[in-house]
């Protein structure tokens, strides 16, 4: 809320101008969701090689580090594309620099970043994050703090990811995440709707 109402957003004037020069998802996300499929892939087709098991250790353990870096990227990306096509051009900057204040993307970290915008926006993220997953049948909120968890412990040098399977599993995930943010956040979606945009 705080967002909406400081900046008095221009829901329709900047919106519509923006429209026809303007990439969605950003590039940044795109490239991001494309280095997380490579390393998919490549830990996907090393998966067993007995020849490689140390390789295909330390790869599912990047796996798990981008999956979190995923994560931050859609996060952020979507949301500030989203602010800066309905503010001023001159406050992009400061909402870039002022928006992510959360230090690891736990499922309350993401929910209150949002609520800086609207609370109804941070219960529709709730609301997806109390679903259950499809591949583990665990709700997604406790998928993202295991994920989260293993990331911060590999970065302690304290790593116990279980097997390479499941940074797959956390992987496909962050992919998941990040589609509800692209689709919330883009033109038309959710949140223009929400704020009475087109």
């Amino acid at each position: 809320m705080i967002y909406r109402y400081i900046f008095g957003f221009s829901w329709h004037g900047r919106h519509s101008a923006m429209l026809d020069n303007y990439s969605w998802p950003t590039t940044e996300y795109r490239n991001s969701l494309s280095d997380l499929k490579d390393f998919e892939q490549l830990l996907s087709s090393d998966l067993g090689r007995v020849d490689l098991t140390d390789e295909v250790d330390a790869l599912g353990k990047y796996l798990i580090i981008r999956s979190c870096g995923h994560i931050e990227i859609a996060s952020s990306e979507c949301v500030l594309s989203f602010l800066e096509r309905h503010t001023s051009k001159n406050l992009d900057k400061y909402i870039r620099s002022t928006y992510k204040t959360w230090a690891s993307p736990y499922a309350n970290n993401l929910s209150g970043s949002l609520k800086k915008i609207e609370e109804s926006i941070s219960r529709d993220f709730m609301a997806f994050m109390s679903r259950q997953q499809s591949s583990n049948g665990e709700k997604n909120s406790d998928t993202l703090k295991q994920l989260v968890d293993a990331r911060n412990r590999i970065a302690h040098g304290k790593s116990t990811v279980k097997t390479q399977k499941d940074s797959l599993v956390y992987s496909t995930f962050a992919e998941e995440l990040g589609r509800w943010y692209e689709e919330y956040f883009k033109p038309g979606g959710c949140a223009d709707k929400l704020f009475g945009s087109d």
